[in-house]
């Protein structure tokens, strides 16, 4: 099992160094078996969000409450404005962690370990979400949060604002859409009918895809440079900004857009 605790940034360290004495914290675990659930959604605030596949035929849920204050009482009361809910609604299975809007010095981390066929949804805002070996639908809504999947399969919705996104060695349809970062995504294997997005803004784009991948191409950048490199490609379009092309049959569409950044596309190593 992975378990990867909280974690903040030294930006955050700092502020919290300078006006803070106190930290306490508490955890919450929750479990239920696979036949009582078919989705599991989790959502939280100034905190990471970590999920990876199980053998066990029972789920579990932790949630660690921390909250920092002036002294004892602010940091209990912080902890205390902290609600965590275990709820089943029909069947799916969700567990929150609601922080305060606004709150700089308290939070919650989430830890989850599914069965890997079981579809997520996951949501946190200014920290990190890791998924691990899942091959179902994953649903990721952040804000300011990194995002990293690896050996996932099936569906895989990524969104988030001004952090990075990498995708490991996936299998299956990706929609990622981030700001102000990179995004590095490693595809094991294309389906020939899907439609992939790939967007930022002001940073790269680097698409990793099989050797013998059929897809068509659309990508589009402002200001750098689009390089395909490894296959055989039939261009369409080709302009320094834009391209349209295919590699083998072009059966799956690859659509990928930034500003200020060059695209990448090449094999697998």
């Amino acid at each position: 099992m992975r378990i990867r605790w909280l974690t903040l940034t030294t930006a955050a360290l700092a502020v919290l160094a300078c006006l803070s004495t106190y930290r306490l914290e508490t955890s919450d675990s929750f479990a239920r078996p696979d036949s009582t659930f078919t989705s599991l959604r989790l959502e939280t605030r100034n905190g990471p969000i970590e999920v990876s596949a199980g053998a066990d035929s029972t789920a579990t849920v932790t949630v660690r409450r921390f909250a920092y204050g002036r002294d004892s009482a602010a940091a209990a009361t912080g902890l205390a404005n902290i609600i965590v809910s275990d709820t089943l609604a029909g069947s799916v299975w969700q567990v929150t962690a609601d922080v305060p809007p606004g709150s700089r010095t308290s939070g919650a981390a989430i830890n989850a370990v599914v069965r890997p066929k079981v579809p997520i949804s996951v949501s946190t805002v200014n920290d990190d979400i890791r998924v691990y070996g899942l091959s179902a639908k994953i649903s990721i809504d952040a804000a300011n949060c990194s995002v990293t999947t690896a050996g996932t399969e099936g569906e895989l919705s990524i969104t988030t604002s001004n952090q990075k996104v990498t995708v490991q060695v996936h299998r299956g349809q990706v929609d990622v859409a981030t700001t102000n970062a990179a995004v590095e995504c490693d595809l094991a294997f294309v389906e020939p009918s899907s439609q992939n997005l790939l967007s930022t803004t002001a940073a790269k784009i680097t698409l990793l895809l099989p050797a013998d991948v059929s897809a068509t191409i659309v990508a589009n950048t402002t200001s750098g440079d689009i390089l395909i490199s490894g296959f055989h490609v039939t261009y369409d379009e080709h302009t320094p900004t834009r391209v349209r092309a295919r590699i083998g049959s072009g059966a799956a569409t690859i659509t990928l857009g930034t500003t200020n950044g060059d695209i990448v596309i090449r094999p697998r190593s």
